[in-house]
């Protein structure tokens, strides 16, 4: 093996070890390729040298340099670590240079989605760690997220924007706090299994929604200590909530669902179901004083805070 190919594989397979890095800086220098030098400043903390160097050989390194502006990359130990793309082909461009082999953090903004997760689920850097997909709107696709996290074998942190989401057969022992937009269907959620999941973020639409009963029984995150609802909270699911085996294990929970529904009466009504909990945070509502001082009487630990907004 070559040493630049061994020095590739190093790095590919220790991608924090510095040391690994210093070799393939200098196997890199020696062939004259900018890159081993931008690895060599960032390793040396030389920001002000590094950004020079960006802007000398961006083209060399990115290819057409207006993408830094749309990009929004940020550079780390002489690798992109940070980047946003909103077209398959920037994504491609991204993961297809020797720059973006060490990606730690992607955001997606797409007009349709299905070509970026066959990109991602089949040749998206296994260094990202953070995933976020933008909101989509209404515009048509489904986000199938078992291939992204049977590929992703490092991904800790997952944001799921409103798109049409399919959860069949989804699993990652990695995956440390998810986020999920249910304004859009979500099918297969209760098939996912999430073993060390540790926070999980629901937003509901208005409309009527069940919550998983796997979820409620805690097979899909057997591990969450953390959930947040935003959006509109119905008092069934909120019933449903205070008598799982899900809300048994959870330390912390922030209800934010501005829409009055009434299901601050059910709050009431379940109290008890959530004095284990070391952190209760609630939206006020201000038609119902009575409410919160009910709360604040039978859970001292509750937070209460104004709503932003009344819906």
């Amino acid at each position: 093996m070559k040493p630049l190919e061994a020095a590739w594989e190093a790095v590919l397979g220790s991608p924090d070890d510095d040391g690994a890095l210093q070799v393939l800086s200098d196997a890199l220098m020696e062939r004259g390729d900018p890159h081993g030098e931008l690895i060599r400043l960032q390793l040396a903390s030389d920001e002000d040298g590094a950004h020079q160097h960006l802007a000398t050989h961006a083209a060399e390194l990115l290819g057409d340099p207006l993408h830094l502006t749309t990009w929004l990359p940020r550079f780390t130990r002489g690798f992109l670590s940070s980047v946003v793309v909103a077209e398959v082909r920037e994504l491609e461009a991204v993961i297809d240079r020797p720059v973006g082999r060490l990606l730690r953090q992607l955001e997606v903004n797409p007009l349709t989605i299905e070509p970026i997760v066959e990109v991602l689920s089949q040749r998206g850097p296994r260094t990202i760690s953070s995933l976020r997909f933008g909101s989509a709107s209404q515009l048509p696709g489904v986000l199938e997220v078992a291939p992204v996290t049977a590929r992703l074998s490092a991904l800790q942190h997952l944001v799921l924007g409103s798109w049409a989401l399919r959860f069949d057969g989804a699993s990652s022992r990695s995956l440390r706090t998810l986020s999920i937009n249910l304004q859009n269907p979500a099918r297969g959620l209760d098939e996912a299994r999430f073993p060390r999941l540790e926070a999980l973020a629901l937003e509901l639409p208005f409309r009527r929604l069940d919550l998983p009963l796997a979820l409620l029984a805690g097979d899909v995150a057997p591990s969450l200590q953390s959930l947040s609802i935003t959006g509109a909270l119905w008092p069934q699911q909120l019933s449903d909530l205070s008598v799982s085996a899900l809300l048994r294990g959870l330390k912390r929970l922030e209800i934010a669902a501005e829409a009055e529904t009434g299901w601050y009466t059910t709050l009431i009504e379940t109290i008890d179901s959530f004095a284990h909990l070391e952190r209760l945070e609630l939206v006020a509502d201000r038609h119902h004083p009575e409410w919160v001082q009910a709360v604040k009487a039978a859970l001292p630990q509750a937070t209460i805070r104004e709503p932003r907004l009344r819906l």
